[in-house]
């Protein structure tokens, strides 16, 4: 299950942000919350994929290099986290605190599936040292593991995350027609 929706992980959001988007009522509080929560969830991908680099979009079951810096450092799965909080920005934004915690728990099952199947991915891959990285750095976050430096790729990130900037701006217009 894990890998077929790691392989379609890009699906769920569409049914997700049609629901959020068809049931918005925004008011000016709940923008600036939802502004807020996509804005920092989107940080955390960009710095997320910054030292990961654009092997972050593969749909492959291939394992590259294992990466314990910057975000990787407090969370095995910071890009996940930032997309929880992008989602939950939406919804938020759109005023509906109900499916702020239906977003949150549904994106927590989808990737917590995905997650399961990735780190036995890993640990295939990288068998004791994904062992040790799984014991000193939480699965969702918490504070830092050991350090370990690795150059960000800013200017890679940036244009790696392209896609999600268009999309926020297309949910931001969207969102701000509504209200």
């Amino acid at each position: 299950m894990g890998s077929w929706l790691f392989r379609h992980r890009g699906l769920l959001p569409v049914p997700l942000l049609a629901v959020l988007l068809l049931t918005a009522q925004p008011r000016m509080l709940t923008a600036l919350v939802g502004m807020s929560l996509m804005g920092i969830g989107e940080l955390l991908r960009l710095w997320g994929v910054a030292h990961i680099g654009a092997r972050s979009r593969t749909r492959t079951a291939e394992v590259g290099e294992l990466v314990r810096s910057g975000p990787f450092r407090y969370s095995r799965n910071p890009l996940y986290v930032g997309n929880i909080l992008l989602f939950s920005g939406v919804a938020a934004w759109g005023g509906s605190p109900t499916l702020v915690g239906l977003t949150v728990a549904l994106l927590l099952v989808h990737y917590g599936l995905i997650i399961r199947w990735e780190e036995g991915r890993l640990a295939e891959v990288h068998g004791p040292a994904f062992v040790d990285y799984a014991q000193q750095t939480f699965r969702w976050g918490g504070p830092p593991g050991p350090p370990n430096p690795h150059p960000a790729a800013w200017r890679a990130a940036l244009i790696s995350e392209r896609s999600t900037f268009v999309a926020i701006a297309l949910v931001g217009t969207v969102l701000r027609g509504v209200g």
